[in-house]
């Protein structure tokens, strides 16, 4: 019997990772901006095709690629916040 190919199982665990929850998302936008409702409210994103992050969650944008958004808007964001 073959040994199982540790290489394929953790290709494989790295392809399952899960999505980002909305609530990560904003536990994030708490946690580097001092008033995240309002950045989220009204800060309009180009790399969102001109919306907030709020309407971005409502168009049904996944949070992962909002917060990429987020950090693409804010270039001096520490690495320890991306």
């Amino acid at each position: 019997m073959k040994a199982p190919d540790r290489r394929r199982r953790s290709l494989r665990r790295w392809r399952k990772t899960p999505q980002m929850r909305i609530t990560e998302l904003r536990f994030r936008l708490a946690e580097y901006f001092p008033d995240s409702d309002t950045y989220a409210r009204d800060i309009v994103h180009s790399e969102l095709g001109g919306q907030t992050v709020n309407q971005a969650l409502a168009g049904g944008f996944e949070p992962g690629d909002i917060w990429k958004a987020v950090v693409r808007h804010n270039p001096d964001m520490p690495e320890k916040f991306r």
